[in-house]
Parts: C-alpha cells; sequence; structure tokens
C-alpha cells in the first residue's frame, strides 16, 4: 500500500491537457486526442476500469495480457491477486493502475509486455 500511496501522490498531475479539457478549455485537446477519449469511455471500454480523479478505480481484474518472463515469487506463472490470497478465483488478476501522467510510468500492463 505504501507504493501505490506514493504513486497516488508522485505522479499526479492535475494541470494535464485533459484536466484543463474536462473544466471546459475545448481547445487543451487535439482532434485525434478526442477521437482517443471518445475510444476509451466507449468501444474500448477503459474508463470502465480506469476512472475517477487518478484514472484507475484500484481493483483487480483479469486481461489476459501475455506472461512474459517468470512469475513473481519464483513461480513459472504469475497468478496474480491469488499469490496473496490463495484463492484461484483470483488467479490472473492485477490491480488496475492509474493513468495519471502514464506516459512517464512504461513499460506497461502487469508484466511489460507494452512500451
Amino acid at each position: 500500500r505504501a507504493i501505490a500511496a506514493y504513486e497516488a501522490s508522485a505522479f499526479a498531475k492535475f494541470d494535464s491537457p485533459l484536466q484543463s479539457y474536462l473544466q471546459g478549455d475545448d481547445g487543451a485537446l487535439t482532434d485525434p486526442a478526442k477521437r482517443g477519449g471518445l475510444l476509451f469511455t466507449g468501444a474500448a471500454r477503459c474508463a470502465n476500469c480506469h476512472d475517477g480523479p487518478l484514472l484507475s478505480d484500484f481493483d483487480h481484474h483479469a486481461l489476459a495480457v501475455p506472461q512474459l518472463g517468470p512469475g513473481a515469487g519464483g513461480e513459472p506463472d504469475d497468478r496474480g491477486l491469488a499469490l496473496e490470497t490463495g484463492t484461484t478465483a483470483d488467479d490472473y488478476r492485477f490491480r488496475t493502475p492509474p493513468l495519471i501522467n502514464v506516459e512517464l510510468t512504461g513499460p506497461y500492463f502487469h508484466s511489460g509486455a507494452f512500451q
């Protein structure tokens, strides 16, 4: 929880173009960014989990992201939340990271599979 608290404050940037746009500055985002926002909140369903002021529900979800390398704790599979709870229903569920300042926090997903 200490790392989550650090991330919530260290990477919180509330003077972004998105924040300006949400406060009524229609020119703060480019047209491609606005189209991306429509996908984010619509068809791509990103906002189902990435919502709120830090763009995260801080819950755990299974997204079928490919694993790279060995799992956590020396296991061949990174079973995610199940390693903490011991519950198979939590297999491969990982916490939704906040997206504030996402450009500073890559690589992305629990396994670092995406740049």
